[in-house]
């Protein structure tokens, strides 16, 4: 059966993952949730700031 791991903070590199077997790595909603944050930031600092400069700034 394969090996599969759910994405952590600290997870060794794909590697040294694959090296011990692991076959599949799943992300979960974490991806999702990262995006969504990051989202609902640049949206605050356009209201806040009036206008449209913190979409077109670099993250």
């Amino acid at each position: 059966m394969p090996l599969n791991v759910m994405c952590m903070p600290n997870l060794p590199a794909f590697e040294r993952l694959q090296a011990l077997g692991v076959k599949r790595i799943s992300m979960g909603n974490f991806l999702f949730e990262g995006m969504y944050g990051q989202f609902a930031h640049v949206l605050q600092n356009v209201k806040r700031k009036g206008n449209f400069n913190a979409v077109f700034e670099p993250c």
